[in-house]
């Protein structure tokens, strides 16, 4: 009668034996009787056994002494050990091999303890945390992972300084220690403490391991922390860049950008002229020339203006703005233009022109169409107010003459980026309205022309402008009204610290 020294069972005859052992236990997925380790072949089993239990290992040796079937038996019974999962708690003294008796007894609560505390750990919540290798930049997603990786790491180095398996899997020996105390210590690779024992040392650093994996919270909360005070900072960064270039664009718009005044936009105007041709180069010096001597001499030579009923220049309007803005005139405005029109492209708006009105005594108002008021942005009602303004002066119970003639000023037509100056108004058969405007963007030839009565009819149709060719999204109207007393002159100067435009509608 046989007995199977794994599993006790007694069998007849030595060939049902052999199959027993292949079915029942060499077939089983191979486990380690000392740890949770499984699913390994049986080359790799014995490997882990002599290097992550050199303890046990050495035990068994000793207790087969130097009798050689002692030690046959113990490798056949260590070879049944390392093929089947077997445990200390699945094994009773009479069924157990020589070599797993020869320590088992002695370690057995030791080993059972440190297995119920690694098994507690790997249960625990934190095995789903992430852990990184103390020597390489390896990431594992548990702790037990990362301690069968580490002991790769020290079998190398154990492997290169040739100490053998007297090194356990995560430690390595420390030869002062071991030469002050005389026994073998271990020290933790993780920092300087000193063991006493394999399982000591394997306790020690798997507290590390804990400890890291519970600071993790605090770390990755630094992390996200540091990372939103970046994006902050970024985006305040990218919202001041868009804020300066912004700004940028306006001062161009506005000709605040420094890019010279009216001598440099003739000198450009010039240029152009010379570059299509209409201009040769000794005649552009020529002009420049006495451009600047008019500049430097403040008497306007007729370049700026017209020669008829004493308009100024454009140089000139800019200084008697600054002087209005001197005598306390549209604050805000002059705040505006850092009060510096001189030597800049900066536009000359409505609130401009009334603050000059007001400055030479004239009374003006300003009439705001903020908005359109008709379909496609068309302003219809800009159209009717002016014919109004135009009709006021031949209000009669009679039919109003084809033709109306008035003394009244021109009206002077402001919207983004340009002014004009509407010098009349035609109203056809069907009823619609076109404004007769003055543009200072027409060429000097084309606006020759209206004095001419023999080109009369086509060179008004330069000057007509019908709603769907005025559909800017606002537009500021100022009319001149009459003469300012004294007394009126200062209250409107009071008035323009808040100077407010009529809106309609």
């Amino acid at each position: 009668m046989l007995t199977c020294e794994i599993c006790g069972e007694e069998i007849m005859l030595e060939e049902d034996m052999k199959t027993h052992l292949l079915i029942s236990h060499l077939e089983n997925d191979m486990h380690c009787p000392l740890c949770s380790l499984s699913g390994v072949s049986y080359n790799e089993l014995c490997f882990h056994i002599s290097s992550a239990h050199p303890e046990h290992t050495a035990s068994s040796d000793c207790s087969a002494g130097t009798n050689t079937g002692g030690i046959e038996r113990d490798r056949r019974a260590l070879t049944h050990v390392e093929t089947v999962p077997i445990t200390s708690t699945t094994l009773s003294s009479k069924t157990k091999p020589e070599c797993v008796r020869s320590w088992s007894d002695a370690d057995a609560g030791t080993i059972s303890e440190h297995n119920k505390a690694k098994q507690k750990r790997l249960s625990s919540p934190e095995k789903e945390k992430l852990f990184s290798c103390p020597m390489c930049a390896l990431v594992c997603s548990s702790c037990f992972i990362l301690q069968e990786h580490v002991e790769l790491h020290l079998q190398e180095q154990c492997s290169a300084e040739g100490s053998g398996l007297e090194v356990f899997s995560s430690a390595v020996t420390s030869p002062s220690a071991s030469s002050l105390s005389g026994e073998k210590r271990f020290e933790c690779p993780m920092c300087s403490v000193n063991c006493s024992s394999s399982f000591s040392l394997q306790e020690h650093v798997e507290l590390h391991l804990d400890a890291g994996a519970a600071a993790s919270p605090g770390s990755d909360l630094k992390l996200a922390r540091k990372l939103q005070q970046e994006e902050e900072q970024r985006r305040r960064e990218e919202e001041s860049q868009q804020e300066r270039e912004e700004f940028k664009k306006l001062q161009r718009q506005f000709g605040l950008d420094g890019s010279g005044g009216y001598r440099r936009q003739m000198e450009k105007t010039m240029e152009k002229d010379v570059a299509r041709g209409r201009m040769a180069p000794a005649e552009f010096h020529c002009k420049r020339a006495e451009m600047m001597e008019s500049l430097a001499s403040g008497v306007d030579d007729y370049r700026t203006r017209t020669q008829e009923k004493e308009v100024p220049s454009i140089p000139q309007v800019q200084c008697m703005i600054e002087e209005a803005w001197k005598r306390g005139l549209d604050p805000q405005g002059a705040s505006h233009f850092n009060q510096k029109l001189q030597g800049t492209r900066a536009w000359i708006g409505a609130t401009e022109i009334y603050s000059l009105f007001t400055s030479l005594g004239i009374s003006a108002r300003i009439i705001d169409f903020h908005k359109p008021t008709g379909p496609g942005d068309t302003h219809p009602r800009l159209f009717d107010w002016v014919k109004e303004y135009f009709c006021q002066s031949s209000r009669s119970s009679r039919l109003p003459p084809r033709l109306i003639q008035t003394s009244l000023p021109p009206l002077y037509l402001q919207h983004q980026g340009h002014s004009r100056t509407v010098v009349g108004l035609e109203q056809k058969k069907n009823g619609s309205l076109c404004l007769l405007l003055f543009d200072p963007g027409s060429s000097p030839s084309d606006t020759r022309k209206l004095l001419s009565r023999d080109n009369i009819s086509r060179a008004i149709r330069h000057i007509r402008k019908f709603p769907s060719s005025l559909k800017q999204k606002q537009f500021q109207v100022v009319a001149v009204q009459g003469v300012l007393s004294t007394e009126d002159k200062q209250i409107s100067i009071l008035n323009s610290r808040t100077l407010r435009a009529e809106r309609i509608p």
